[in-house]
């Protein structure tokens, strides 16, 4: 259990600074390729990953889409890993680090809420009134950023803050319609078929992104090694190109294969009540790298907005937490 929970804490510790890796790593690439190595580097390592364990463990080969559809396959990739992080990865070229941070753990609020529409979870007042707190600490960070987007302060903060909100809804949407598949595979083995299909939705990304561009050697060098000049507005932060070599290898080994393995992983060893509770750690984490690092102001409406969101995720999570004895032990996610 220890053990399990300090695994845990290694997933929040990478997703919290992955927000600022992945600027740092927009100083050189454009956020399509710096989206089309992480998919296809993710699907690499996890195949590599799949083989290596079917050479130590010798398991009863079976094909995967002969449990699992291709059309799953295709959708829970798009939905899990293709859209989410191409929006985000979109969002941190507008948006502040410490914005991400917040409103990327209204995840759980949002999965709650899929849950519930889609009859998987019991509607209940009191966690529409949990909701609703957390619903409250979005709209506080969305006024300020529209606020600021009026005034002509910052008119890129809101569309960034959209995208974020966008990409939680999107994974949220993920967790739910995966449940019921990921138990029908092993861990490794789905997560490597579901990185392989990632892979192919990236090229059609960036196929549909070089259209826009056009043919031409310097339009084709701009598309992949450009700088977004507005993602370090104001930071002072000008890495070097070996930093941010190390810093796409970190975004590839850790946030990437190692999370999304330990998640798989630790979600079969604690309840999800558990690991829910845990994601607050990353809005914090985040934040103070991305203070630290990229030196972004902690403006008084994030305060607020963090306290709400993580708040009713800690409300959802002990909600959880007390229904979990009451459950049988084989409805584990």
């Amino acid at each position: 259990m220890l053990g399990a929970v300090l695994l845990l804490l290694v997933v929040q510790i990478n997703f919290g600074i992955l927000p600022v890796a992945q600027k740092t790593v927009l100083t050189t690439l454009t956020p399509w390729s710096l989206f089309a190595l992480r998919s296809i580097a993710g699907a690499i390592s996890f195949n590599v990953l799949y083989q290596v364990w079917i050479l130590w463990r010798r398991p009863p080969l079976v094909r995967a889409e002969a449990i699992v559809p291709v059309r799953v396959f295709l959708g829970l990739s798009f939905l899990g890993i293709s859209a989410n992080q191409f929006l985000l990865i979109i969002a941190l070229t507008l948006t502040s680090s410490i914005a991400a941070v917040i409103i990327v753990p209204s995840i759980t609020l949002f999965t709650f809420t899929f849950a519930v529409c889609l009859g998987r979870e019991r509607f209940s007042w009191t966690q529409a009134g949990i909701l609703l707190l957390g619903g409250g600490g979005v709209l506080i960070l969305f006024a300020d950023s529209l606020h600021e987007m009026l005034a002509g302060i910052d008119r890129q903060g809101f569309y960034g803050n959209l995208l974020c909100l966008i990409s939680a809804a999107v994974y949220a949407l993920y967790l739910v319609l995966s449940r019921d598949w990921t138990v029908k595979l092993p861990a490794l083995q789905f997560t490597s078929r579901l990185f392989a299909y990632a892979s192919l939705w990236s090229v059609l990304f960036l196929g549909i992104g070089y259209l826009f561009v056009g043919p031409g050697y310097g339009q084709a060098l701009s598309f992949f090694m450009h700088a977004a000049p507005q993602v370090l507005a104001g930071t002072g932060l000008a890495p070097h190109r070996s930093l941010v070599a190390a810093t796409l290898v970190f975004i590839v080994l850790g946030p990437t294969v190692l999370n999304y393995f330990l998640n798989f992983w630790v979600l079969r060893t604690l309840p999800a009540s558990t690991v829910s509770g845990f994601i607050s750690l990353q809005t914090l984490i985040g934040a103070a790298v991305s203070h630290l690092v990229l030196h972004e102001p902690m403006k008084p409406s994030y305060g607020a907005a963090a306290a709400c969101i993580l708040l009713s995720i800690a409300c959802l999570s002990w909600q959880a937490l007390r229904r979990a004895p009451q459950q049988p032990r084989s409805c584990r996610s």
